[in-house]
């Protein structure tokens, strides 16, 4: 009995839904306001598509300049960087030759004395170059504040100079 009660509640169910989609109201309701509703949103739709496709190349060219321009003052705001770089570099390089040229000369001609210390000019390494074995490295001056291993290493001695000497 319940199964059977309920089978004819949704029967009546549907009768009932089929009554509303053809009563004069509800077709009147569509005709006069669903459809102008969906009629008006439709159109207007679409002429706003059409006015938005009209205006997006006259919107495009001046984003393109400005992406250009910018493009333009990144690569050239990358080359003075790059620029000032490379002449800082190639200052720093001159100034140093020049100073090392100036030296070179002032000792070559003259022009400044050398002391008497480990500082002076030592012979012999051109005697080795065919050599095998060569004795002239051994003796070479080794002041032990430089702390070098090597010598001391070979069997050198490291010698303690004094400022003034």
């Amino acid at each position: 009995l319940a199964s059977n009660s309920r089978s004819e509640s949704l029967l009546d169910t549907n009768v009932r839904n089929r009554k509303v989609y053809r009563s004069p109201l509800f077709l009147w309701m569509v005709v006069f306001i669903v459809t102008p509703t969906l009629f008006t949103t439709v159109i207007i739709s679409a002429v706003v598509s059409v006015e938005i496709s009209k205006e997006i190349p006259s919107l495009i060219e001046p984003v393109k300049e400005e992406y250009y321009a910018l493009c333009k003052a990144y690569r050239f705001t990358k080359t003075q960087i790059l620029a000032t770089k490379a002449s800082g570099l190639a200052e720093r390089s001159a100034r140093d030759s020049h100073v090392l040229m100036r030296f070179a000369s002032w000792l070559y001609f003259g022009g400044m004395e050398t002391t008497g210390t480990f500082t002076e000019l030592i012979e012999g390494a051109e005697d080795c170059k065919y050599q095998s074995e060569c004795d002239w490295g051994k003796d070479l001056p080794c002041d032990c504040a430089w702390n070098d291993f090597v010598v001391r290493a070979k069997g050198g001695v490291c010698t303690e100079y004094s400022p003034t000497q």
